[in-house]
């Protein structure tokens, strides 16, 4: 029974708002940006005679004629969840958007789309309008539940983990992948005589260390102010290094990791006490 008590303590517990009233706004915004990107690439994917290659066979496909109307839907569902209106909801109809493009195409796939995905999930089942939203204007203040953004949390460090494992191979510790984004031209042209092996490796190397530095520390208090600043160094050189490609992915790819850095520090946690349990919800 003591694993059955400590599930129903955990799923009991109400983290302080504040955090994940921010995190609802960011993501919001962070959704219209990603909706941009995927506007772009679904008119290419929806042409007629444009090769499509769904990760769902039978998944009815988008008439391209109807892209407009769908992503008009995409950006009022964002701004709903930005603004805390309707806040469940809108989170609820806008993760079901996002793995209609998701499971779409192969094309239209993108690992960041994916985090994406999986945050608007937590939201919804975090509460997330439970303060600084429309929802608490109508219906007063509310608790959010512990559980969801604690699986947020461990969603990140999986995200540095795999993508730090993902890269143990010749080819990226080589420095070659990060030969084909170096930038040789533009406002960052004095960096192109740095393009050589002997910087490439070692920049290589680092970026997978600090990738599996950032999946454990930021669970340790000793370091975790120490990884939000490498975490933030190193998604801004990520964004340097594509700045004279398209920045888009990587921006939302940063917006998506960096700022849940705030969960993992210590906020007021309590039980389902007779406060709790007598809190108007929000949608």
């Amino acid at each position: 029974m003591q694993p059955l008590n400590a599930l129903t303590q955990l799923a009991a517990e109400a983290i302080d708002p504040r955090p994940v009233a921010a995190l609802r706004v960011v993501v919001g915004l962070n959704t219209i940006l990603c909706g941009v990107e995927s506007w772009l690439n679904l008119e290419r994917i929806l042409r007629p005679e444009a090769l499509r290659l769904p990760f769902a066979v039978g998944l009815p496909a988008l008439p391209d004629s109807w892209l407009p109307a769908f992503m008009a839907v995409w950006m009022l569902l964002a701004a709903c969840l930005i603004a805390g209106c309707w806040t469940r909801a809108a989170a609820v109809a806008l993760a079901c958007q996002l793995g209609y493009v998701l499971l779409l195409d192969a094309q239209s796939y993108s690992n960041h789309l994916y985090l994406l995905t999986l945050e608007i999930v937590f939201l919804a089942l975090g509460n997330a309008g439970a303060i600084w939203s429309v929802d608490a204007w109508r219906r007063g203040p509310a608790t959010c539940p512990a559980w969801p953004m604690t699986l947020w949390k461990w969603q990140i460090s999986i995200v540095y983990f795999f993508a730090a494992a993902a890269k143990l191979n010749p080819t990226f510790l080589s420095g070659q992948m990060l030969a084909n984004f170096w930038p040789t031209t533009g406002w960052l042209d004095f960096l192109a005589g740095l393009r050589t092996p002997a910087v490439l490796q070692p920049v290589a190397v680092a970026a997978v260390a600090t990738e599996f530095f950032l999946a454990a520390a930021l669970w340790l208090p000793a370091f975790r102010r120490l990884a939000v600043v490498v975490g933030v160094g190193l998604h801004l050189g990520m964004g340097l290094l594509v700045s004279q490609k398209d920045p888009t992915g990587i921006i939302v790819f940063a917006l998506a990791t960096v700022p849940p850095y705030v969960l993992f520090f210590d906020w007021e946690r309590t039980g389902s006490g007779p406060r709790q349990t007598s809190a108007r919800r929000a949608d």
